[in-house]
């Protein structure tokens, strides 16, 4: 009886477990490529019609969650933001980051290239249409 019982049990979870797996499958979302693009990536950030160094790092937060940190060197200073949250889409690998720095928010898109070596993209500040590039290598 409680080893029938025990069976049960373990089918049921074993089935929750598949149908998870198969409902985040077919929503679009990534199977976890993105702890591929984990790290530091040298960038290149157009800003103020100006092509400025900075690096861009990618990481997998306490809850789970791709998240990251940008820096770049602006005249004298360095300015510092977060990228969160995230969004990874699978095919191509691409994710969709709200940025936040000094300046204000605004949406971050990237597509990285085969091995997780560089990423292309671009940014643009809320409400407004006009993009610039954010590209990075490792």
């Amino acid at each position: 009886m409680i080893v029938r019982i025990l069976k049960r049990t373990i089918i049921l979870c074993l089935l929750i477990i598949c149908v998870a797996a198969v409902a985040q499958a077919e929503s679009g979302e990534p199977l976890e490529w993105f702890h591929w693009a984990i790290g530091s990536y040298q960038s290149d950030i157009h800003s103020a019609g100006e092509l400025l160094k900075g690096n861009t790092t990618f990481e997998i937060n306490q809850q789970g969650d791709l998240a990251g940190n940008y820096t770049f060197e602006e005249k004298d200073s360095l300015v510092e933001g977060i990228l969160f949250p995230c969004t990874a889409k699978s095919t191509p690998p691409r994710v969709s980051c709200i940025w936040t720095d000094k300046y204000g928010t605004g949406k971050l898109n990237i597509q990285f290239e085969e091995g997780f070596k560089s990423f292309y993209g671009s940014w643009q500040a809320d409400g407004q249409s006009e993009k610039f590039d954010w590209n990075g290598r490792r």
